[in-house]
């Protein structure tokens, strides 16, 4: 027995324990019925923080071959430059790609 059953006493009955659940914002609720459009911009919103999560990593990959560029030898130098314009294609194709999502999420 716990110091507050003996201070106060529990009833003989059998204790009713409380439910437990979890609180979520009116919009990230997964149990209530949402309209497709809420839906829809769910979506857009999670494509939106992928692209975004990409375009820093590209970033932070770029920057680490700089990096690295300022202390390679020639060959690598030449494949460090190929792979950095790579990367920079690869940005500017999902800029472009969160562009047109911005551009759908505005309308």
């Amino acid at each position: 027995q716990d110091a507050f059953a003996q201070f106060y006493g529990y009833s003989d009955d059998s204790p009713v324990l409380p439910e437990l659940g979890t609180v979520f914002l009116p919009d990230r609720d997964p149990g209530s019925p949402g309209s497709a459009d809420e839906e829809e911009q769910c979506c857009q919103r999670r494509q939106m923080d992928a692209v975004e999560t990409s375009l820093a990593l590209i970033r932070s990959t770029i920057e680490e071959k700089r990096g690295l560029l300022a202390h390679s030898d020639q060959a690598s130098a030449e494949r460090l430059s190929n792979e950095i314009q790579m990367l920079k294609m690869q940005q500017t194709r999902l800029a472009a790609a969160m562009w047109s999502l911005g551009e759908v999420d505005s309308r």
